[in-house]
Order: C-alpha cells, then structure tokens, then sequence
C-alpha cells in the first residue's frame, strides 16, 4: 500500500546526544546477554525518539500532506478518549510524530518448536521473557528467521504496526502508520495505551490478550459515543467474524498438539502435521464464502506452521475471560483495570490457565 507520509521530509532537530547515551547506557547497564543485538535495537529506537516532532506542530506545517493531517487529528481525538473515558494511562505517547522511511514500525521474528506448540522465547531486561525478536531492517529479521529455520525452528517474520516501550519513553506516531484507515488507528492507539496502561513482565500471552480486549471494546465505545453506529455495527459484525475465525485456529491447533503428544515416529509426525495444516486452509476456502469482512480466502494462501498458531492465538486467546470480568464490572474500565491490576501476584502460569479455562467470547 502507498505511504502518503512518504511525501513528508523529517524537519532539522537539534542533536541530543545524551539521549542517545542514556538509551545505549540503560542497555550495555542491564543486558547480561545478546549486546550486539540490543544494541542495533537501541539505535534504531534512538533514532525514533530523535525525530519526534510535535504533532500539533505537523498539522499546522502547510507542507502536511491533507490525508496525514487529517489521520493526526483524528489520532489526537482517539487519544484524548482513551485518556478521558477510557481512563488509560497513555501519558504523552503519541503527541508526537516521526518519519521513519519503512514501511512497518518494526518486523518481528518468531519462532516454534516444529513438533510442540511451544514459542522459542528470548529473556530481556525490563521486558522478560519473551516469544519474538524485533528488529528495525527486514532484512535483519529474515536473516535471523533463515538462521533459526536452519537450526530446526518453525519460523514467521511479520510486519509490526506498532509497539509500545512501556512508558519508558513516550512513543511517537510513525509515517508508516499514516497509510492505515481510521478504524485501524483507532485500535492502534487503544491497544497501545493498553499497554503502557498494564504490563506484567515476562507474561506476552497475557499481556497481548488483555491489550487486544481492551482495544475492541474500547474501539466499539469510541464509534458508539461519536454518534457512528454504522462503523460501530461494523465492528460488531467483525468481532463476531473473529470468534468464528477464533474458534478454527483453536481447533486445528487442538489436533496438532494431540498429534504432536501421541509418540509416533518423527516422520509420522511431521506426514500427520501437514495433514492437518492442509486440512485447516481447506477449511478456510470452504467457510470463506460465509465471512463479509475477513478474507480467508487470502488467508488460506499463507504456508501455515507452528509459529503461525501460536502468534494467532497469543493475540485472541482468553477473550471469554475478560469479557466476563468486564462484564462483572458493569462495564466500568476502573473496576475492570482495578480487577487485572490485581493479577500481578499470580505467576504467568495461573494466568494462563485463567485464560485457556475462559478462550473464547461467543460470537
């Protein structure tokens, strides 16, 4: 997809090289391991935080394509509602702006073991244990998906529209989120606060579930309190789409993981893993005529390994547990946030079992 942002030209910022010292000491201080790779990661995110530019300040420059300055107000308008009705903490993440060049904030490797639904995983400080490495070249990520395929791995190199630094900066906007539509946005920026709203360290599944939850209910408020019923039935159409999808990747993964533990022979067991791959995508064509807004015939294209369901279900796993704490809540983000906040004691264990006894929201 075109970049209307790809049009604009960063402005003269004045050098700050403590920042950058700050960022690369805070790294060198806490990594007990994989310098070189936090260290390229601290680059490229300081060169981020180094082309921030007011957004109110964008908006105003007469050289703002009209598409772009249009997609800032409306993100300014979406932040302003998860702050003020929402009652997330998104502090002073996306008051700013940042041209990048890419086409994606950042591309994210992951990786599974080719015969157990199990996630590679990297420790990191501040972060903990997590299922991805994140990189800011594509190039660099699918030199390491090569390297890990050659080591045995399952392997998915995907595009990252956003991501969040837990409050340890404040997060700017980015020109390659401007070619995204407005819905998309909107969830973006609710998905993001979410984040830096709560995050229990070394938990991603958990974390990515409740940030998912809160965006979709909070995204539905927002088109519902602005008078857009059209876009918010919408919505609701697509969420029932995502339950149904929901319940297609939990299914056919349920069949692998009871491959993956009956003890055959490793050939048996990869003939019987591609077997039911193949199963799944031809399932996705015969339900893809039934679906309006989901595109499964497109998805079915896609050369489905372990790390494909894996990352699916981090994202979508456990909707039937929030809903039923939001809806115990009356619908009060306080007492729901209030509710989640008090999880922090629970190991990522007991969390995940809350979550894998309550998968799904009905359709």
């Amino acid at each position: 997809m075109a970049q209307p942002s790809t049009k604009m030209k960063p402005r003269f910022r004045a050098f700050r090289p403590a920042l950058i010292a700050l960022i690369l000491a805070f790294l060198v201080v806490l990594t007990t391991g994989c310098l070189g790779y936090l260290a390229r990661a601290g680059c490229g995110q300081a060169q981020i935080l180094l082309g921030r530019e007011p957004i109110n300040e964008v908006i105003a420059d007469p050289e703002t394509p009209e598409e772009v300055r249009r997609k800032l107000e409306h993100v300014e308008r979406v932040r302003t509602f998860a702050n003020e009705h929402l009652g997330l903490r998104a502090g002073e993440t996306y008051t700013t702006y940042t041209f990048t060049g890419r086409d994606a904030a950042a591309y994210n490797v992951t990786a599974s073991e080719p015969l157990r639904l199990e996630a590679h995983t990297w420790w990191f400080p501040v972060v903990g244990s997590v299922p991805y490495l994140g990189y800011f070249s594509r190039e660099e990520a699918q030199e390491k998906a090569d390297a890990l395929s050659r080591e045995g791995f399952d392997v998915l190199v995907s595009d990252v529209p956003a991501y969040s630094t837990l409050g340890w900066f404040d997060d700017p906007l980015l020109s390659s989120q401007m070619s995204y539509s407005d819905v998309y946005l909107t969830h973006l920026v609710i998905h993001e606060s979410a984040h830096r709203t709560l995050w229990f360290p070394g938990d991603v599944s958990f974390n990515e579930s409740f940030a998912s939850f809160v965006e979709r209910e909070g995204a539905l408020q927002f088109y519902r309190e602005n008078g857009q019923d059209e876009v918010a039935g919408r919505l609701i159409e697509l969420r029932a789409e995502q339950a149904r999808l929901n319940v297609l990747f939990r299914e056919y993964a349920l069949q692998l993981e009871t491959l993956y533990q009956s003890g055959r022979e490793r050939q048996a067991l990869l003939e019987g893993k591609t077997a039911i791959i193949e199963q799944f995508r031809s399932e996705l064509l015969r339900q893809a005529p039934t679906f309006r807004i989901l595109r499964l015939e497109e998805m079915a294209g896609t050369d489905f390994n372990n790390a494909h369901f894996l990352q699916y279900l981090r994202y979508s796993g456990g909707s039937g547990f929030f809903a039923r704490q939001f809806a115990g809540c009356a619908g009060s983000w306080p007492c729901f946030f209030d509710r989640m906040t008090k999880l922090v004691d629970l190991s990522p264990e007991d969390r995940r079992a809350l979550l894998e006894a309550n998968p799904l929201t009905e359709p």
